[in-house]
């Protein structure tokens, strides 16, 4: 898989679009809104019950963009229709990415078009944005989910519901790197025998995250010695797992997710997470309705759907996407109970700090390409 070359201006403007500054206090506390009452069984039974009957009116729902494959897409379609007896149909088209198309749709919707796509599918960076835009609607999960999963799972203004979240990692060759070498801390990954051995991406993926985590200082102190010795190649997403997996390179990281190494893994690939010690991070996903979508019912219904056992387990299957990090038995869920003072960078969280997000982005995109 090849990608052609960015420049460091572009992914500047492009990381700064991502995750756009609010004037928020970057030092602020993320706060949650109140918690939605807790609908009794029933309550919740007769809720879906309407949900299901206006999704199965409306029909059809289309999705234009990325997160999520053609082929999980086709296996959640048949297994809404199973699960609620109905005969909906989810039509996917592979698009933009997930920054590119939260511009489009906040384009659309200040020139008064119908959005491309029924429902968005992005990470809580992407989110954050999209709520400064104004591109989601609101709607009342509440109604619809068990407790635990609407205190966790909804996004303030109940504009996106949670589908499942990834842990920040390295990635590594498990036939180069011996399981004895394997790096545990940051301070292991400035080993002298990983100079020039290591990969990082030109965006610097979740180092904004990283050190509001760690501490800034500290992080812009490691920052500039792993940089300074151990970097032997800049590479995107899908090309820095490629030349891992090749054995070009030993280590990547920060990686843009641990999913796609578990899928190279699964292929056979000689590849494996590492999750370090200092950085316990969750970075969740969500799914958003967009405004003026032409589903906006089955596209709730498709984001409840994924919160369930099924869908956890569907998104596992298909994907090996890590699942919920509050929900017993995902993936995700292991790791985050592993990590020692765990930060869930949520909506919440992004919005809080949103400011200080843009600045760090910059600064170490910067550092990485020399712009």
């Amino acid at each position: 898989m090849k990608f052609r070359k960015v420049s460091a201006i572009t992914m500047l403007l492009s990381a700064i679009a991502l995750i756009a500054a609010c004037g928020a206090d970057p030092t602020a506390t993320p706060t949650r809104p109140a918690a939605t009452p807790t609908p009794t069984v029933s309550a919740m039974d007769a809720a879906m019950a309407d949900l299901v009957q206006a999704a199965a009116a409306e029909g059809e729902l289309n999705f234009l963009g990325s997160g999520i494959e053609t082929g999980t897409f086709d296996a959640i379609e048949e297994a809404i229709n199973a699960k609620y007896g109905i005969n909906i149909r989810l039509t996917y088209t592979s698009g933009p990415s997930m920054n590119a198309m939260a511009s489009r749709l906040d384009t659309e919707l200040d020139g008064g078009q119908a959005p491309s796509t029924d429902m968005y599918i992005g990470r809580s960076e992407h989110i954050g944005t999209m709520i400064q835009n104004g591109t989601l609607q609101s709607f009342d999960w509440g109604r619809y989910l068990p407790a635990e999963v609407a205190e966790h799972a909804i996004v303030q203004g109940d504009v996106a519901l949670a589908m499942g979240g990834d842990a920040t990692s390295f990635a590594y060759n498990t036939n180069l790197v011996a399981e004895a070498d394997v790096p545990q801390t940051l301070e292991d990954l400035l080993d002298p025998k990983w100079a020039g051995e290591v990969i990082t991406t030109p965006y610097a993926a979740y180092y904004y995250f990283a050190a509001l985590h760690v501490g800034q200082a500290e992080f812009d102190e490691w920052v500039e010695k792993f940089l300074a010795t151990q970097i032997g190649a800049v590479l995107r997403c899908g090309d820095a797992d490629e030349a891992i997996a090749t054995g070009e390179h030993l280590l990547y990281g920060l990686s843009c997710g641990s999913t796609s190494v578990r899928q190279l893994k699964e292929d056979g690939a000689p590849i494996e997470n590492v999750f370090l010690e200092e950085l316990g991070i969750i970075v969740p996903q969500y799914v958003g309705i967009t405004k003026g979508s032409g589903a906006p019912n089955l596209a709730a219904l498709f984001a409840i759907f994924l919160t369930t056992p099924e869908g956890q387990d569907l998104l596992w299957e298909q994907e090996r996407e890590g699942g919920l990090w509050f929900v017993d038995g995902t993936y995700t869920n292991e790791i985050y109970k592993a990590m020692n003072d765990p930060l869930v960078a949520d909506v919440d969280f992004v919005l809080a700090n949103q400011e200080t997000i843009t600045e760090l982005t910059g600064k170490y995109i910067g550092m990485i390409t020399g712009g």
